[in-house]
């Protein structure tokens, strides 16, 4: 980053030196592409079951479920009661992102 940053500054400093010296009917345009530093990952959403991992209560009295999804990632989800009288669920039925192959 700090490469492209020395790089764009001189640019812009032989831009403005040298722009009063050019002719009015000649155009300048500079186009600089970002890098890409890892290539982008594509997403699917997708309804999966999710198993009950875990349950907490916590000190305020809220119960916390924890869940691992079955579908594609794996992914972990967390419920949140505001009733320690509530259990969780063994299973729930979530909406999840999963990476496209």
């Amino acid at each position: 980053m700090k490469t492209i940053n020395k790089v764009l500054i001189g640019l812009a400093t032989v831009t403005t030196v040298l722009a009063p010296l050019v002719p009015k009917n000649i155009n300048i345009n500079i186009n600089l592409e970002s890098p890409r530093a890892f290539k982008e990952k594509s997403y699917k959403l997708v309804n999966t079951t999710c198993d009950l991992k875990n349950n907490n209560t916590t000190d305020s009295g809220m119960q916390v479920c924890e869940y691992t999804c079955r579908g594609g990632d794996k992914v972990t989800v967390y419920k949140t009661f505001r009733s320690n009288a509530v259990n969780c669920p063994s299973t729930t039925r979530e909406n999840i992102k999963e990476t496209s192959r």
